[in-house]
């Protein structure tokens, strides 16, 4: 699950000494920030796992270089995107099936299985 990954990504950059908000900024802030935006779309019927996502790198790239924080959320966005289409090439690329005379093949996410 993408949001699983984006949670890690953010929580070890928090956790990194490089965040300039301090360790306590995945706790304090960006754990709020999830639980009353998931909150919010569950309520209003959004995509609750793409405000999960957009909660969880919405800050990102301030975390990662302090001196971007006026341009932070543009710059988080095209963090956002890079890791979505990374994610979706994995997913096209391990999902790709050749039907082969003779031989059939279940596909799971990173990974084919022949059987």
């Amino acid at each position: 699950m993408i949001t699983k990954t984006a949670r890690e990504c953010v929580f070890n950059e928090c956790k990194s000494g490089r965040n300039a908000f301090g360790p306590a900024f995945f706790d304090e802030h960006l754990s709020v920030v999830i639980e009353y935006a998931t909150r919010l779309a569950k309520a209003f019927g959004a995509d609750a796992e793409i405000v999960e996502l957009a909660g969880w790198l919405h800050d990102l790239s301030a975390i990662r270089d302090f001196a971007a924080l006026s341009k932070h959320p543009a710059l988080s966005v095209e963090i956002a995107r890079k890791m979505l289409q990374e994610k979706r090439s994995r997913f096209v690329m391990s999902s790709h099936i050749e039907n082969l005379p003779g031989q059939s093949q279940t596909f799971e996410l990173g990974g084919v299985q022949r059987r």
